[in-house]
């Protein structure tokens, strides 16, 4: 009776907090899900056992010793309240430490304290409250061990001795949000309760203890601020906006340099000055090398001994230390001011203010025609922000728009008008702008030789101005004037076109002043200029000050999503009007988006219809490619890979893979795509449902 009693008390877990996990982890392949399992006649206190679960099918049960039956994070958040928790199998050089039993009351045991401490990386709470988790990056000193300690357990495993952590999110007060790599730590801690008597204090001499970690909880926008703002701003800034001279061209030396001042102001953080790194005008390829990225962020935190004071206010903030061998920001007495507080109007008041009746407007406004260089979605005349995440996509989708523009074609079903096109491209060598526009043109130059005019931004003053665009249009005006007065200025992108003296991203004033000049020279040129701009990190909004949605007479939101190959375009317009999102794909043969519909194309259900007929092919089967699924659909592999993209948006199916040469995408049925096979199959056998187009 007692043993049916404990039976019916399940015990509670924490719910996920999925924002905390650290994004390292995310992109790994070992997430599965858990249940609670009451081991009936089982003589512990503890009856209840933890049994790991398939994500993508929680009705399977999934091992550690098993890949196949691990699954993507995505499947396990999306899953995860069809179980008891998430968690991910150890390994790809992360090592797990789970300290049982040391928590109560919400008050940490001192030795668990000690071992969090040594350690400092992502550090969360049991699914029970009771115990910690930390995942690091290193290699176990030995082989795996475990060993009671007071009251409770210590275990310590990495991909060696196969193990599943569970997942909580909910992070350790005062604990750092990345998993860092700590292999001199771990020694320490293995050494200390798994290879001999010595005690954690005995092993970490108070002289000894590391400095004390600063919980910097700032975000990217107002780091860059305050090392704006620095004595040394000057040096910043350069770094920050790619600049090598002061390192004589050698950009791992210049990468050095900014981790080291980040290094000052995010803490020994290594998720966070990796997110402000790729904000600067430094970022390429060769930093997400992991080995290059870890090694060079690592040299800043060995040598940085202490850290930016954070405070409420600049007026409290100051230098508190200085860092071994790198340059730092110094706000030793720096006043909180607006270097814009005392700027004057912008815009030059006329002598006499005239006022219009409502009869006036209506009268005005009837000699006021449109004209869209895409229709209704770009106004000539207007200055227009397209935003998306850094290397999101905005700066193919606008070589795309170029080449529909040199070859007069329509561009994702809207029309377009052949007109000079200026470029202001400060992001991207010629190679890789000429091989994006390549990718659309697609053998058919159109008018682009006559039409483009791509500044060498070598040959301008820096920053870009608003007489520096003015001139070159000057310069331009008999093309413009053939083309019926009117052209496109593409300029990519704000940050990297206008960083000087003066930019400031988080001040009205800042912004007023720099983008009301864009404006008038859309206004006097009848130009379409348009700024590309990045989002704040894992946001979908610009980064910057409100006046920036102010000053814009359009914003364009463009969200592209890598994994699933789609993307779509949001526009807002200062009219009210509003159109339908526009939504593409990506083809991974072609490497190039291509237009998909708008929201209104279709309905639910005509969606769903075409999605049942592919998915009906991978009922109670085993992973397909879709190569394999061209055959029995009798659809072509574009077609078959546009309906599994849009099911596995709809979470119809899960895959595998990297959909890269050699790892092809490999599709298979979820619980939500047999209930869209249910729902259509008696319809098909009738021969009601259309083919597949």
């Amino acid at each position: 009776m007692l043993e049916r009693e404990n039976q019916d008390q399940k015990p509670k877990s924490l719910k996920p907090i999925f924002e905390n996990i650290p994004l390292e982890l995310k992109q790994m392949n070992r997430w599965v899900l858990w249940e609670y399992k009451y081991s009936e006649g089982r003589n512990t206190a503890k009856p209840w056992t933890k049994v790991p679960k398939v994500a993508r099918n929680p009705k399977w049960y999934a091992k550690t010793n098993a890949p196949e039956t691990w699954s993507a994070y995505e499947a396990a958040e999306y899953q995860h309240e069809l179980a008891d928790g998430i968690g991910i199998v150890i390994g790809e050089g992360k090592v797990g430490i789970d300290l049982d039993a040391c928590v109560s009351d919400g008050v940490i045991e001192p030795w668990a304290s000690s071992i969090i401490n040594c350690i400092n990386s992502y550090t969360e709470y049991s699914p029970s409250g009771t115990g910690i988790r930390i995942i690091l990056t290193g290699a176990m000193p030995g082989e795996y061990g475990t060993r009671r300690y007071r009251n409770g357990k210590i275990e310590i495993y990495d991909d060696t001795s196969p193990r599943y952590l569970t997942i909580t999110g909910h992070r350790v007060a005062g604990t750092i949000k990345a998993v860092a790599s700590r292999q001199e730590q771990l020694n320490q801690v293995y050494a200390t309760y798994l290879g001999g008597p010595i005690t954690l204090k005995e092993k970490i001499a108070p002289e000894n203890k590391p400095t004390p970690v600063p919980i910097v909880s700032a975000q990217v926008d107002e780091i860059i601020e305050i090392a704006s703002r620095a004595k040394n701003s000057d040096k910043f800034l350069k770094l920050w906006s790619g600049s090598l001279t002061e390192h004589d061209d050698d950009h791992s030396r210049a990468d050095q340099a900014l981790c080291n001042m980040l290094c000052f102001y995010c803490g020994p953080n290594e998720e966070l000055i990796d997110e402000v790194f790729k904000e600067s005008g430094l970022y390429r390829d060769k930093w997400d090398r992991e080995d290059y990225k870890h090694r060079t962020i690592q040299n800043s935190i060995d040598n940085t001994s202490e850290y930016y004071k954070w405070s409420n206010s600049d007026e409290e903030a100051q230098v508190n230390a200085i860092v071994t061998g790198g340059e730092v920001g110094d706000h030793t007495g720096q006043e909180n001011q607006n270097p814009f507080a005392n700027t004057t109007a912008l815009i030059p008041q006329p002598s006499t203010i005239e006022l219009r009746k409502y009869s006036q407007l209506k009268a005005i406004a009837a000699t006021q025609t449109e004209d869209w260089l895409i229709d209704k979605w770009a106004e000539f005349g207007t200055l227009l922000f397209h935003t998306s995440l850094p290397f999101g996509g905005k700066s193919t989708l606008w070589a795309w728009i170029m080449a529909a523009i040199a070859k007069n074609e329509p561009w994702a079903g809207l029309t377009t008008q052949s007109v000079p096109i200026v470029l202001f491209d400060f992001e991207n060598k010629e190679r890789i702008t000429v091989a994006r526009l390549e990718k659309y043109l697609r053998g058919n130059e159109g008018r682009l030789e006559e039409l483009l005019y791509a500044v060498n931004h070598q040959t301008i003053t820096y920053p870009l101005t608003d007489a520096t665009i003015a001139s070159i249009l000057d310069a331009i005006q008999p093309a413009i004037e053939a083309a019926g007065g009117k052209c496109l200025v593409l300029i990519d992108t704000l940050r990297s076109a206008f960083v000087g003296e003066d930019y400031d991203e988080v001040d009205p004033s800042s912004m007023v002043k720099l983008l009301r000049p864009l404006q008038q020279v859309a206004k006097k040129y009848n130009a379409c200029v348009v700024v590309l701009h990045h989002n704040a990190k894992y946001s979908n909004s610009y980064s910057g000050s409100t006046a920036i949605a102010a000053v814009a007479d359009t914003l364009w939101n463009w969200k592209s999503d890598k994994t699933n190959l789609t993307g779509e375009l949001i526009m807002d317009g200062t009219r009210g009007d509003s159109q339908y999102p526009l939504h593409f794909a990506y083809d991974m043969n072609d490497q190039r988006y291509f237009f998909v519909g708008t929201e209104n194309d279709c309905t639910q259900e005509d969606e769903e219809k075409r999605i049942y007929q592919v998915i009906k092919y991978l009922e109670g089967t085993e992973h397909k490619t879709p190569n394999e699924l061209v055959a029995p659909t009798g659809m072509s592999e574009s077609g078959v890979k546009r309906l599994l993209i849009q099911a596995y948006n709809q979470h119809y199916v899960t895959r595998q893979g990297t959909g890269k040469s050699g790892s092809p995408y490999q599709y298979i049925i979820t619980g939500l795509g047999v209930k869209i096979i249910e729902k259509y199959s008696y319809q098909d056998k009738l021969g009601l449902l259309n083919p597949p187009n």
